[in-house]
């Protein structure tokens, strides 16, 4: 297959349909192919729109291939990277007849570290622990694993503490300074993606790896290769992940990490020993006292930081960059083997902590002053992971960082939810993409006859204090009718905990178990309940009857309250433009979209969505959400939604 040969690939007689049981023909799918083929003829920036089962992967897998030039696939989630690189490609390469030399790669922390390895296995944990048992299964292990990947160890949970240990940042990382440099595990990634025609990412290793490269780290560090065209599927999502990586944070366990490699460096110097160990306790003592006088709120998430709160802690943060200035000075007189890699990193945290604060100290802000220079407007809030806590600063418009980042020749950004109505305009804004193309290609499933949108008008509106009961209430009929089968998509932990304590059918619900746990649980049981918050309204794909109602609580507009959200709505009204209309009502109906597009995930799903916010019927603006959502067959009346439902 060559470059104008793509849509045969498709067609009836062609390729595919003679390796793909049951073929059937998409015509959007060719539409998409054609164009992209197109497109990499003469380069830029390509925004396509494909509505679910439109069969985008393999409408842009055929024509990078075809190209014959080294590509990059990003995605939003792993469910879609497992699902391009186990299932799509394999099937590509029995069409093709050919190998396809494609690489899965992942970010740095989920391979182990040799040299950290080695030097835990120096003090292990106690034998008889549960933890020595992990260890020693890790260590044995190691000795057979190929690629490194924690995804081989399946003892090993997600949240395992002791993998921070055996792992390494990019921070941590010694680069061509390390003895294992030629058999580490990232090392050997990154030279089989170095040949491959195909590399497979998620969104955080992309934009992680453009923004080392941007503050000039060593090429050693970076993971992703060199390439001429990259492809953003699930690329609804890019602007947020850009503004994480393009910020700024620091955490107690970042600093903490630190204190830890430094004891662990110096400890065959007795000399060294006594005299660091007293400076780290100093330093932790320090970095408690400045945590625990900043705000961190669990029920509100982030809390910015207020020019008063930066008062209030500013003797604080030039006790802590005092500290690490010590250690930096007393690391670089050292004669010790890492001494400037750990001396750079108290650097680094150092003058991280001054930018998150925004209190300026000894330290000029190093690679945070590149940052302030492509955007001279950040937020600074607190923020909980657990039992972490951060200082956060973000940029407030990261619409430049693809024009100021991104190299290659041809990029192409790809989902079922780009435009709002029938405009690219809001995802354009938020990226700085105005001079790209676009293409907009509509579903295949028939939403008129196997789709359903129930949109009460008689509960109260959601800042009713009645709101929550009922709204509890309407959700328990409405399972009740379906037999479950059910998500229930909630713009709040609070109405998650009351749906919880409500409803009588077996429930999943977020927080109890990993992601995708949760959805396997779900999709095996087919009668269940999944209650979840954001991380559930896009990247999950339940096909057939186990999905039959998705209900979702509000509007999904972001509180204004956060500060991210606020700092852009200060933005935009300096500008003299509408936030509401420009930035929180279109970034509301992209995420109902994705709310929406849960439901039907092939030609023979049927089911419903109910919104339980009168707003959409009852407000101006809800004409904006119901014209981006498929047109369906609409009910107001709850006997008719239960009649429908039973019938599923």
């Amino acid at each position: 297959m060559h470059g104008g040969q793509v849509g045969d690939f498709f067609r009836a007689g062609g390729p595919l349909s003679r390796t793909v049981d049951s073929y059937e023909l998409r015509p959007e799918q060719i539409t998409v192919a054609e164009r992209i083929d197109a497109h990499l003829q003469v380069g830029g920036r390509l925004l396509i729109e494909a509505g679910t089962g439109t069969g985008k992967t393999l409408a842009y897998l055929a024509p990078l291939l075809a190209s014959g030039r080294r590509s990059v696939i990003s995605t939003g989630t792993k469910t879609l990277q497992d699902q391009l690189f186990n299932k799509d490609v394999p099937l590509l390469e029995k069409a093709l007849g050919r190998t396809i030399d494609a690489r899965l790669m992942k970010g740095r922390s989920n391979y182990l570290c040799i040299e950290r390895a080695g030097e835990t296995a120096k003090s292990p944990p106690l034998p008889g622990t549960e933890e020595r048992t992990l260890f020693d299964t890790i260590i044995a292990w190691q000795g057979d694993t190929i690629d490194g990947d924690r995804a081989g160890l399946a003892v090993l949970t997600d949240d395992n503490v002791m993998w921070r240990d055996l792992s390494a940042t990019s921070e941590q990382c010694r680069g061509r300074n390390c003895p294992h440099f030629e058999r580490c595990f990232v090392t050997q990634a990154r030279r089989l993606a170095q040949t491959a025609e195909l590399v497979i990412v998620n969104h955080h290793l992309y934009f992680a790896d453009l923004a080392l490269r941007a503050r000039g780290f060593d090429q050693s560090v970076a993971l992703l290769p060199e390439h001429d065209i990259v492809v953003f599927d699930e690329a609804h999502e890019l602007d947020e992940v850009a503004a994480q990586h393009f910020g700024v944070n620091i955490s107690e366990r970042r600093i903490q990490e630190l204190a830890h490699d430094v004891a662990r460096a110096v400890k065959t110097e007795p000399s060294l020993v006594a005299r660091f160990g007293k400076t780290m306790q100093r330093l932790d003592s320090s970095t408690n006292d400045l945590f625990d006088a900043l705000p961190f709120d669990h029920a509100r998430g982030r809390v910015l930081i207020e020019p008063t709160a930066r008062g209030n802690v500013r003797d604080r943060v030039m006790r802590v960059d005092s500290l690490l200035e010590e250690i930096e000075n007393e690391l670089t007189a050292s004669s010790l083997e890492d001494r400037g890699l750990l001396a750079r990193r108290a650097a680094a945290i150092a003058s991280e902590i001054a930018f998150c604060t925004g209190i300026p100290t000894r330290q000029s802000l190093a690679g945070a002053t590149e940052i302030e220079e492509e955007s001279t407007s950040f937020v600074r809030y607190t923020e909980l992971h657990g039992r972490s806590r951060l200082l956060v600063a973000r940029p407030v418009d990261v619409s430049g960082v693809i024009d100021n980042t991104l190299r290659a020749p041809a990029s192409i950004f790809v989902s079922a939810t780009l435009r709002v109505g029938n405009a690219f305009t809001h995802f354009r804004n938020r990226l700085g993409l105005e001079d790209a193309e676009e293409l907009a290609v509509g579903s295949p499933f028939d939403y008129a006859a196997n789709a359903a949108l129930y949109l009460p008008n008689d509960l109260p509106e959601p800042d009713d204090p009645a709101f929550v009961q009922r709204a509890c209430d309407r959700v328990a009929v409405l399972i009740e009718a379906s037999g479950g089968g059910a998500f229930v998509l909630c713009t709040s932990h609070r109405m998650l905990q009351s749906l919880r304590s409500t409803l009588k059918f077996p429930v999943l619900t977020q927080g109890q178990a990993p992601k995708q746990q949760l959805i396997d649980r779900f999709r095996e049981h087919g009668n269940t309940v999944l209650l979840g918050t954001s991380t559930f309204w896009s990247g999950v794909d339940v096909a057939g009857r186990a999905l039959r109602l998705v209900i979702i609580d509000k509007l999904p507009f972001a509180s204004p309250s956060d500060p991210i959200v606020a700092a852009r709505v200060a933005r935009i009204k300096a500008k003299g433009q509408d936030p509401f209309r420009t930035y929180q009502l279109p970034q509301a109906a992209l995420q109902l979209r994705q709310g929406f597009g849960r439901l039907i995930r092939r030609t023979d799903d049927r089911g419903m969505v109910a919104i339980l916010d009168r707003r959409i019927t009852q407000r101006s603006y809800g004409k904006t959400f119901l014209d981006s959502l498929p047109a369906c067959q609409r009910l107001s009346a709850l006997e008719d939604a239960t009649r429908y439902l039973a019938l599923l």
